[in-house]
């Protein structure tokens, strides 16, 4: 068997987990099997074991941390930071509900993904009519196509509804009420929330959204 060179190996993107590796670096020599050379590096992929047990890729906190819940503001985009990492894909997007709606539908509900430059990269169908609104507990909204994460980043996951539901409307599960005017930017960077008002739908999909600012509701969002 070939010395492969840890340089070399790196450049592997195909690992069969029955293949055996012989890393050669300042002449020591060990011989590892493929299955654990993923397992060791999964850390540094981003691999989490407290979101993988949870069926989740990404949240915006730990739904340990929640503390109340707040009806989401007709029209305004609520955003708020994740990191993902290149090699995932993203076929869900997660929101929790704590207090069910009632009555008569609003007119839009959508989740979206969106680089940390307000691109629309992936967003869900129109998901208003769906009886997943009228419990509690946390939904998952179908992106319309995977998104394939290309570039290890911070990305926006986003909701928003336009409209209000007849009898009792829907709210989302959040952490503590934010004081918009202390959640500034470091420099050149993007804010850890942020939202858009005036939107009945988001933008198409590679269209961009101004997301800008702080919004008081830093809502528990996930992504799968």
């Amino acid at each position: 068997m070939a010395d492969t060179k840890i340089s070399e190996l790196a450049e592997q993107t195909v690992l069969e987990a029955t293949n055996e590796f012989v890393l050669a670096d300042s002449g020591e020599t060990k011989r590892i099997t493929a299955a654990n050379l993923v397992t060791g590096l999964r850390p540094l992929l981003g691999w989490d074991a407290a979101l993988a047990a949870q069926g989740l890729l990404a949240e915006t906190f730990s739904r340990r941390f929640a503390t109340s819940q707040a009806a989401p503001t007709s029209q305004t985009i609520f955003a708020s930071l994740v990191t993902l990492y290149a090699g995932m894909t993203v076929t869900n997007l997660h929101c929790a509900v704590g207090t069910a709606a009632a009555g008569t539908d609003p007119t839009l509900i959508k989740m979206a993904l969106c680089s940390k430059a307000g691109v629309v990269l992936q967003q869900s169908v129109n998901e208003a009519a769906d009886a997943k609104w009228d419990s509690k507990g946390t939904k998952t909204v179908a992106l319309a196509s995977p998104y394939a994460v290309t570039a290890t980043d911070g990305y926006y996951v986003c909701f928003l509804i336009n409209g209000t539901f007849g009898s009792t409307n829907l709210q989302l599960v959040r952490s503590l009420v934010i004081d918009s005017g202390s959640m500034t930017a470091v420099g050149s960077g993007v804010v850890p929330i942020c939202s858009q008002a005036s939107q009945t739908d988001f933008q198409a999909t590679s269209g961009s959204q101004t997301l800008s600012g702080a919004t008081g509701n830093a809502v528990w969002m996930g992504v799968s």
